[in-house]
């Protein structure tokens, strides 16, 4: 090869952040190279999903040409690459970064604003924000000032869910949401029964009262209680899926105890035996509630 042909073959080697058109994105000399802004704009344009995605992780390689190209993906016509932008920006502190966030639609198809939620959590305000969360799930639900019960799970939408998903899961740098909660229980493997996968599962992300050799019939009981455990603190330091706490969305109405009443929360197992005798007809508690709202998340395609 002569001198002027080895100068050749150099000058069109991409660099680390081009795009290069050829079998298996690997660099060839007989194939074509897009250079620097102008190889991303074209995979932002002409390439699937998930070349997009990439692409956009790569324009902020590429100075403020790149991040404009980031910020013009929030108006993109698919969902996922629009959040995909919002996570590349969510931490990006330059003025027009946060005007365009501030710009960026946060009300659902069914309008419910999350734009509280969004701020709770860039504040990392993660008990409040867990809060809120419950509170916007009731609201989707049309039940503002109940509980959720089985059909109310069942009619829930998926953008709703998909929203408060994606704000949680880039907010905790992907500690937190429904889509690691759906990871978490998908792992357990479908051939346990719900009622056993329900309990492991809380147990993993921190809800399910552990029993020890010390416990007394009622504190076995107990064991049943799926909620919050008040030793983990509510941050992220939690263990990964603890937040939001869909052990939290369920309730009822008590009509009576089998038993003189404890301190215990209502947010209990809902079964048979001589803990608790008898609830409203549409009271949903514990691993059944857990086990059904998971299985909601899991239905729906737009949370990975």
């Amino acid at each position: 090869m002569s001198k002027f042909e080895k100068t050749i073959a150099m000058s069109i080697q991409p660099r680390e952040y081009d795009a290069v058109l050829g079998s298996n994105n690997t660099a060839a000399f007989t194939d074509a190279v897009l250079g620097g802004i102008e190889g991303v704009k074209r995979r932002l344009a002409t390439g699937d999903i998930e070349s997009r995605i990439i692409a956009l992780s790569q324009a902020l390689n590429y100075g403020e040409a790149g991040l404009d190209l980031v910020i013009q993906a929030l108006q993109d016509r698919s969902k996922q690459i629009q959040w995909s932008a919002y996570g590349l920006l969510a931490r990006k502190t330059e003025t027009k970064v946060e005007q365009a966030l501030q710009s960026f639609s946060l009300i659902s198809e069914a309008g419910i604003d999350y734009s509280s939620l969004q701020y709770l959590l860039a504040s990392q305000e993660w008990e409040k924000a867990d809060e809120q969360t419950r509170k916007l799930v009731l609201q989707a639900a049309n039940r503002s000032d109940n509980w959720l019960r089985k059909e109310d799970i069942q009619s829930l939408g998926c953008e709703d869910l998909f929203i408060i998903d994606r704000l949680w899961t880039i907010y905790s740098q992907g500690r937190f949401g429904f889509s690691v909660q759906k990871r978490i229980w998908e792992s357990l493997g479908s051939e346990k029964p719900d009622g056993a996968r329900g309990q492991e599962f809380s147990d993993r992300v921190g809800w399910h009262k552990q029993k020890t050799e010390t416990d007394s019939y009622y504190d076995i009981l107990k064991l049943y209680t799926i909620k919050r455990r008040e030793d983990i603190p509510c941050g992220l330091n939690a263990p990964e899926g603890n937040l939001p706490s869909i052990c939290e969305f369920g309730g009822g109405e008590l009509l009576s105890w089998y038993e003189s009443p404890d301190t215990e929360s209502t947010m209990g197992f809902y079964g048979g035996g001589g803990y608790r005798n008898k609830w409203s007809n549409d009271s949903f508690f514990g691993k059944d509630m857990v086990v059904c709202f998971l299985k909601r998340i899991q239905a729906c395609p737009e949370i990975p």
